[in-house]
């Protein structure tokens, strides 16, 4: 036995690559891309069911080479359909490339999206007369369709928001503050199962997995690209529940990231100690009709840009709630955003993506209001697209949960 031998330690399902694998070589083929090399870790890890420090060389018409830097051992006990091998670096890496395509011009593929520049400089020196084509949206093209497997742990990391917002309903008083409360929550979501971490594709962007946020708290503006706000701990610190306190009649919004086996649910709900003011709730049922409106659309073959359209179209003829989908600089122009190993993915309900739904997608709606006066409202909700319409990935119930 060695150390990487354990009967109860999960590895992905052999029958979960190779197709996979299949896809990818099909819209390589479609762009007439020799060869991919993958740098990214979460991508890596989609195509070979391990997340060591490595590249993936992906040939079109071959059995694709993991190069390991470290470890090596695990990566062989955990990867399948995939050659194991040590590190090259840049120069073995490159040598690598030319057995399989031999010498001259040619079209390679790189994650150029979130590839170090470095590496791409260094191959372009070593491979001269390369086109270089991004394959990074071809990756995300395919991780976007998930499989049975795959929405199982979608659903896994769904059920986790039960016991976090058992906990916040528990801890939820007067004086306890934002900070506090997504301590307990944090700790109830851990205990069923959390990594710990969450994931994001674009480069530098950062969010903790439980945001709690009470008051203007939530309206105050962020760096980060969602409708949601808050002051922070810092300036330093992002979004995350910071020292504001918990007061009577004041909504508290969770927007929490459930993961399991690295698949993520984004949900959120909005808690309220003691009843909030009515223009509360007047916005938070605007919210849900602006989600079931989106749940309509979220069918096979509607393009994505179109669901955006048609409710947000509605929203503003309707009259919007103060703060609707962020307030002032936080105001975001999407829906709804995938969801799946990391936090953005396809598809996008938003302007200018006219790919159409498919079924098996995963996708996060988040209609939500912050009034600095009020505090916020609304909610988030995940959903699995299938051939029938929306499902989503956890039932639990939608109005403003009041405890007393």
């Amino acid at each position: 036995m060695t150390i990487v031998d354990r009967a109860d330690f999960p590895l992905v399902p052999e029958t979960e690559i190779p197709p996979r694998h299949e896809a990818f070589r099909r819209l390589l083929g479609e762009s007439d891309v020799a060869l991919a090399v993958v740098t990214h870790p979460v991508d890596v890890f989609y195509l070979t069911g391990s997340m060591p420090d490595g590249w993936l060389l992906f040939p079109r018409d071959a059995k694709p080479t993991l190069l390991v830097r470290k470890s090596l051992e695990r990566a062989r006990r955990e990867t399948s359909h995939t050659t194991v091998d040590p590190f090259r670096g840049a120069r073995g890496l490159a040598a690598l490339i030319r057995e399989h395509v031999g010498a001259g011009e040619m079209r390679l593929g790189l994650d150029l999206d979130v590839c170090p520049a470095a590496l791409h400089l260094k191959l372009a020196e070593l491979l001269p007369g390369t086109a270089w084509i991004d394959t990074g949206s071809l990756i995300r093209r395919v991780r976007a369709v998930k499989s049975a497997w795959e929405i199982e742990q979608h659903k896994q990391a769904a059920r986790q928001h039960v016991a976090t917002f058992a906990a916040i309903r528990e801890h939820l008083a007067e004086g306890v503050t934002e900070l506090e409360l997504s301590t307990a929550a944090e700790a109830a979501m851990r205990r069923e199962g959390h990594q710990g971490l969450v994931r994001f594709r674009r480069p530098g962007m950062e969010l903790w997995f439980c945001i709690v946020g009470t008051g203007p708290g939530a309206a105050y503006p962020t760096a980060f690209d969602g409708p949601m706000g808050s002051d922070g701990l810092h300036p330093a610190s992002g979004l995350v529940a910071g020292h504001r306190p918990i007061r009577r009649h004041v909504p508290v919004m969770a927007d929490i990231l459930g993961n399991h086996y690295g698949y993520h649910a984004d949900i959120a709900r909005t808690f309220c100690l003691g009843e909030p003011p009515d223009a509360v709730h007047r916005a938070h049922d605007f919210c849900r009709e602006a989600l079931r409106r989106v749940e309509k659309l979220l069918v096979p073959g509607t393009p994505w840009s179109d669901v955006y359209v048609a409710v947000d179209d509605w929203a503003r003829q309707t009259g919007e709630p103060e703060g609707f989908m962020g307030y002032g600089e936080n105001r975001v122009k999407f829906f709804g955003h995938g969801v799946g190993l990391e936090v953005d993915e396809f598809p996008v309900l938003a302007k200018g993506f006219r790919q159409p739904l498919e079924a098996g997608m995963v996708v996060a709606v988040e209609p939500k209001a912050y009034s600095p006066d009020l505090g916020p409202a609304g909610l988030e909700m995940s959903y699995v697209i299938t051939d029938q319409g929306p499902v989503p990935l956890l039932d639990y119930p939608e109005e403003i949960i009041v405890v007393d």
